[in-house]
């Protein structure tokens, strides 16, 4: 593996449609996979893993999950994402991105449309 897999659930729409303007914008850094093309043990991981995060996989091995794989993202993407990234990264602006995600990523399915889950 040359580059790190970005894992997302590919049955959300919100989660397609960020992973696919990330890789516009960056098509060289990660390779986008959908988690529902593979087996989480594969990784060290169960399903409830791959159901609640997106997951950065690097080539080392080493996983990242949720607010932190995310923020992995924003600092590759540079400029202002790039610092975006870098702050929440940081505490106290780590704490509240953490809770951010984990909110979004229990409440989605409440969304509607926006976030559909298949």
């Amino acid at each position: 593996m040359n580059k790190s897999l970005l894992i997302y659930d590919g049955n959300c729409n919100i989660c397609n449609r960020l992973v696919n303007w990330v890789s516009n914008k960056i098509p060289n850094s990660f390779e986008p996979t959908k988690s529902q093309s593979l087996k989480p043990e594969d990784y060290g991981l169960q399903q409830k893993d791959f159901d609640n995060y997106v997951w950065i996989v690097m080539p080392d091995h080493k996983k990242v999950k949720g607010s932190v794989a995310a923020a992995k993202v924003l600092r590759e993407m540079g400029s202002g994402w790039g610092v975006l990234g870098a702050l929440i990264s940081i505490p106290p602006f780590s704490f509240v991105a953490v809770a951010f995600y984990w909110l979004f990523s229990k409440n989605r399915k409440r969304l509607g449309s926006v976030c559909t889950i298949k």
